[in-house]
């Protein structure tokens, strides 16, 4: 395998791993967000 052939491979694992972090963390703020607002919405139900 010729250097160049072996740079595109490492870019592309790369570029994979750098999407599955991205979209592992939009999920983790939807999760944040969704659960501030059910506290927020909750919060006067509950008396916390």
């Amino acid at each position: 395998m010729s250097s160049w052939n072996a740079v595109k491979t490492e870019l592309r694992e790369v570029v994979w791993l750098a999407s599955i972090v991205g979209g592992l963390s939009v999920l983790g703020v939807g999760a944040a967000v969704a659960l501030a607002m059910a506290f927020d919405i909750w919060s006067p139900v509950v008396h916390v």
